[in-house]
């Protein structure tokens, strides 16, 4: 099983490197979609609940998103396992209804994902360096959340096919 986690976490890197670079080209607004964010989401969500098998993929996530940022060391990696750890508990809660892998439970989870990942990285900067000012309008936070949605709902279904 190894060979798994080490798959996962090249596939995170090379999904950093993509996200970096490539897809600046392809930017709305300035918005990029998170893959990392949204393989993350995938792989919690569907991971067996009593395992803790996506914490090391969401180290070597924030690690990978920490080399590339301008943001200070150790924020990307504190926001994945948090993030993780969050998805854990809330699948926990939604599991007990019976419904296994549901769709309608995936969407929630992974908005409030997006959004808790970038309340925090927003937060984090706001109190390492106090003169940053951020300026979102409600335009830029719809299409971010549209555009990164989208992504994750066919990776969903994708992840879902590939995975039974």
């Amino acid at each position: 099983m190894w060979y798994k986690k080490l798959v996962i976490i090249l596939f995170f890197y090379f999904l950093v490197l993509f996200q970096n670079s490539f897809l600046n080209h392809f930017s709305i607004e300035g918005v990029v979609p998170n893959f990392v964010l949204i393989l993350l989401c995938l792989l919690v969500f569907f991971e067996n609940p009593h395992k803790y098998f996506g914490i090391i993929p969401a180290v070597f996530a924030g690690f990978f998103l920490d080399i590339f940022s301008k943001s200070f060391f150790g924020v990307s990696v504190l926001t994945m396992v948090v993030i993780y750890f969050l998805i854990k508990e809330l699948i926990h809660i939604l599991r007990d209804t019976g419904q296994k892998h549901s769709f309608f439970y995936f969407i929630p989870i992974f908005i409030l994902s997006l959004i808790f990942y970038d309340f925090f990285l927003i937060l984090f900067s706001y109190l390492i360096d106090r003169s940053v000012l951020f300026s979102f309008s409600g335009y830029v936070l719809v299409v971010k959340g549209v555009y990164n949605l989208l992504f994750a709902i066919i990776g969903f279904f994708l992840f879902k096919k590939f995975r039974s």
